[in-house]
């Protein structure tokens, strides 16, 4: 097994207790399962969930990384011959509880995948237990969740859904009938999200066959991603409200304007004209999901959106949805605006000092749980992409944000036998791999590179075009970037 352990100390006292309270909180929240250790969601919870325990687990993995696979493991072993999976599972007086029923709003097959890699891509028992489980999971959608062969994937209850019984806009409707008034279930519903989730499965299964070397297997699996996915553009898409809307059973758009569509970002469903549309009228903008505390799981303007507090997807901002706004904003490019969530959850915990589930959307005072898992997760992926540095697939993300007010942090990540360093001084930032320097850049960017720190890429992670200067190994290179825009050195010319 390969060790992974991460380390980070800065100058900031606020931004130190919010990084040592989340890892706290994560570590916290694994649990003995049996012989297993399990992340679970919150320092007080016995239930594991396939909705952010793996996205909590591709964090968990930099500094614990057996904890982060069993998590996984736990799912891939108790899924159904069926093909469904667990959405919770929970250990209780010695007792595996596994429960089926939910599944929209599941996040696992590329977070799985991703943790993979983080084995050096040496477990191949993982690997080939992952690619059955996909391949059930899309037989299982396609054989029981389109019962009218209409290729659009559909849901029969709210249990089903990730909101649960507590959503509002899947509540019965009331109609006319022959001139009588009834109240009626909505579902079946075509479900947006079930499609973006088998967009990511599909996608998820094309990687693992090219891994195997299967080039035919992964280009059919690339193709029906992308089927799905103009599937899904073609039938839930609305052009002139630049977002996805599920369908009640007689056709009609439920036109509930929900954050889910950020995590079909997550999953790849959008493509970039779809995304771009999305992000631009809706993130900005207060009737939207820029509330004070951004990502209100409804937004604001919309009438289903209710400012509830405790554990619920009608309006509060959820912990779990910065975690997923991660992969969604990085997917797309749009950086300067995961900068800006990322600064307004530090923030908060910095006032707040709470990990908690929900957050008022005006307010930003804490709601639902404390100590929950999500939300720390979150915080150490924006600490980790801001100030330090985490291996994603094949790739290094190095961040080199800088810190306000000459603060300066040091970010350690251990894997295996290397060890990778991030220095971060008032206006530079030093990326060293087992101690050697790497580079020095200009903050206000992040750095990828692959494992090895070759082929460096610089981007503008902020709202302001950068002048930049990047010293890489024995050669300098000085460039301005606009806003999100990438610098590759391979079309660089050297400055001395």
């Amino acid at each position: 097994m390969v060790r992974t352990d991460t380390t980070f100390t800065t100058s900031s006292k606020a931004l130190q207790a919010i990084y040592d309270g989340a890892c706290r909180v994560m570590r916290a929240s694994v649990k003995p399962f049996g012989d297993r250790r399990i992340l679970t969601s919150g320092a007080d919870s016995d239930t594991t969930t396939l909705h952010t325990e793996l996205v909590g687990a591709t964090t968990l993995s930099c500094y614990d990384l057996e904890a982060a696979l069993d998590t996984a493991r736990a799912f891939l072993i108790t899924a159904e011959e069926t093909g469904q999976p667990a959405a919770t599972i929970t250990c209780r007086d010695g007792a595996i509880l596994p429960r089926f029923g939910a599944l929209t709003g599941l996040c696992f097959a590329e977070e799985a995948l991703d943790l993979y890699y983080v084995t050096r891509r040496k477990d191949g028992a993982y690997l080939d237990l992952l690619l059955d489980c996909l391949l059930k999971f899309d037989a299982f959608l396609w054989t029981r969740h389109d019962l009218n062969f209409n290729h659009i994937l559909e849901v029969f209850s709210e249990q089903e859904t990730e909101e649960g019984v507590s959503s509002t806009r899947f509540a019965p409707r009331t109609i006319e009938h022959h001139g009588e008034t009834r109240t009626v279930s909505p579902f079946p519903v075509e479900s947006a999200d079930l499609m973006a989730l088998d967009v990511s499965v599909c996608r998820t299964l094309a990687h693992i066959f090219t891994l195997k070397g299967n080039a035919e297997e992964s280009a059919e699996w690339e193709q029906k991603a992308r089927d799905v996915q103009d599937r899904l553009k073609a039938n839930l898409w609305v052009e002139s409200a630049s977002a996805c809307y599920d369908r009640d059973y007689l056709g009609h758009a439920i036109e509930a304007l929900t954050l889910n569509n950020l995590t079909m970002m997550r999953y790849g469903a959008f493509d970039s004209g779809m995304a771009d549309a999305f992000l631009t009228r809706y993130m900005a903008a207060r009737d939207g999901f820029g509330t004070s505390m951004p990502l209100p799981t409804v937004a604001r303007g919309n009438r289903y959106f209710e400012n509830q507090q405790g554990s619920n997807f009608n309006g509060q901002p959820r912990g779990a949805s910065y975690g997923r706004a991660i992969g969604a904003l990085e997917r797309y490019g749009h950086f300067a605006l995961l900068t800006d969530l990322g600064d307004k959850l530090l923030s908060n915990l910095e006032i707040n000092g709470v990990f908690a589930e929900q957050f008022d959307p005006f307010t930003g005072e804490p709601s639902g749980a404390a100590d929950h898992m999500p939300t720390a997760s979150a915080t150490l992926e924006f600490i980790a992409r801001f100030f330090g540095v985490r291996p994603q697939l094949d790739r290094m993300l190095w961040g080199a944000l800088g810190h306000g007010d000459g603060y300066t942090s040091e970010y350690t990540f251990t894997w295996g036998t290397d060890v990778f360093l991030v220095a971060c001084e008032s206006t530079t930032t030093t990326g060293y791999l087992n101690g050697e320097r790497l580079f020095t850049v200009s903050n206000g960017v992040r750095v990828v590179t692959d494992v090895y720190g070759d082929a460096p890429v610089v981007t503008n992670v902020t709202a302001e075009p950068l002048d930049c200067v990047f010293a890489y190994r024995k050669r300098t290179f000085s460039f301005t970037l606009a806003p999100g825009a990438s610098w590759q050195m391979a079309a660089a010319v050297a400055t001395v």
